[in-house]
């Protein structure tokens, strides 16, 4: 499965990061509540450009609890990525965060 591309590549985590943010009120029609969101992070971005947007990302919906968010920093054979990665990570975002794979 590593080896599969990206469906939905984008340059930033821009996208993910607005669409975080509207995922709890449209799933709120169908679900009570929005549970956690996971924002995957392909293997070759190790810069903390691509990670600059996270310190947009806000978990608070107006009359919702927060989701947890979880991002995708895990790749197989890449233990110095997924370091680089997480400490990008808790560097910008302002809360805590479960680690996934991608």
């Amino acid at each position: 499965m590593s080896n599969l591309p990206f469906i939905f590549a984008t340059a930033t985590f821009g996208i993910s990061i607005s669409l975080s943010h509207r995922i709890p009120r449209f799933c709120k029609a169908i679900v009570p509540r929005t549970e956690w969101i996971h924002l995957p992070v392909p293997k070759e971005r190790t810069d903390p450009a691509y990670f600059a947007p996270l310190a947009r990302l806000k978990r608070d919906a107006p009359g919702l609890q927060p989701p947890r968010i979880f991002l995708g920093l895990v790749h197989a054979n890449d233990e110095s990525g997924i370091k680089t990665r997480i400490e990008i990570a808790e560097a910008i975002l302002p809360f805590p965060f479960g680690v996934a794979t991608e």
